[in-house]
């Protein structure tokens, strides 16, 4: 295992910042990857206030290959639900061939996503998952009529808007009863 420590400084979307205490970051070799390192770092759940405990967030890194490290780039593709730690498995090796084999290319799961924390449930298993969604799949449901260049099938995906509305309202209920302040 190999250690590094990072100073943080995170900004407040009002402007000012707050400077934290160092992190030491334990690396280890990713599970079923070669030359990506993994490791967890505990972050405050909400940082307005911290008595409301801490979630994992998953870091992936592309050691630098140089004998000196120039830097660290931090990388996200982004999203929504986007995996960084994933995005790096992929691609972090053609970044880093790009940028410099002198940087750590370093990508992170954003809260809620692959590793990190909050731990989001919406569902308590697969058969719950497929019952919520059965009304918008298979044969005479809007999965069989996604070609927008038919009109029919265009015809069709209107007359379901109330049927997409209703599943997303009750999404959404499902979202707040089941996390709460997870979300907040």
């Amino acid at each position: 295992m190999k250690s590094s420590t990072f100073g943080l400084v995170i900004i407040s979307t009002l402007g000012s910042s707050k400077a934290l205490a160092p992190v030491n970051v334990t690396w280890s070799n990713c599970p079923q990857t070669t030359g990506i390192e993994c490791a967890t770092v505990q972050v405050p759940l909400d940082w307005a206030d911290e008595s409301k405990g801490m979630i994992p967030i998953a870091l992936s890194r592309i050691p630098a290959t140089t004998p000196q490290r120039e830097g660290y780039m931090f990388f996200n593709p982004g999203g929504p639900g986007g995996s960084g730690t994933e995005f790096i498995q992929f691609t972090g090796k053609e970044i880093q061939s790009i940028l410099g084999a002198g940087l750590e290319i370093i990508s992170w799961d954003p809260r809620g996503v692959g590793g990190s924390g909050p731990n989001i449930t919406l569902f308590s298993g697969e058969a719950e998952y497929g019952d919520f969604w059965k009304p918008l799949v298979g044969g005479g449901h809007v999965g069989a009529h996604g070609n927008l260049t038919i009109t029919s099938d265009v015809d069709f995906l209107m007359t379901q808007v109330s049927t997409f509305d209703s599943a997303a309202q009750s999404l959404n209920q499902r979202m707040i009863e089941r996390n709460g302040d997870l979300l907040k």
